[in-house]
């Protein structure tokens, strides 16, 4: 009997400590992602046709350029490709397609290398085959008296 009391406090304490290990967080460096520093990046938008959609390796070519869509860890924040549609909703990467007008937000960490932030479907004009621009504001400049 004693064996077997020994064996029950050895098995609750054993599942004590693996419940206990769920409920902890365990920031233990588990990011495997591309690491990035903000100070040696240069940031990109484009408004531009997609040239290309590759599905299975996570990527776009858009005005030639190609963007992977994936996470990242920008500085200490981790950071995943925002795909949108022309609302804002998230759409998959089989939505876009050859030929689309897309906005394109990316960083850009090496001459061959980059990654989107966000990229967003440009709505098409009804009726026409064109896209429906949105016009910048221009600068204000001050009259000089």
């Amino acid at each position: 009997m004693y064996y077997t009391q020994r064996y029950g406090k050895v098995l609750l304490l054993s599942f004590f400590v693996a419940v206990g290990g769920f409920f902890l967080s365990h920031d233990a460096g588990a990011f495997s992602g591309i690491k990035i520093d903000s100070d040696r990046v240069r940031f990109i938008d484009i408004d531009a046709t997609v040239m290309a959609v590759n599905v299975q390796e996570g990527y776009l070519v858009v005005a030639e350029k190609r963007f992977d869509i994936q996470e990242f860890q920008l500085d200490d924040k981790i950071h995943k490709t925002s795909l949108l549609d022309e609302n804002g909703n998230g759409v998959s990467l089989k939505a876009f397609t050859e030929g689309q007008r897309v906005v394109v937000e990316g960083i850009q960490f090496s001459t061959d290398n980059i990654i989107a932030e966000t990229i967003r479907m440009k709505t098409p004009e009804r009726g026409s085959s064109g896209y429906r621009f949105i016009p910048k504001a221009r600068a204000i400049r001050p009259i000089k008296p």
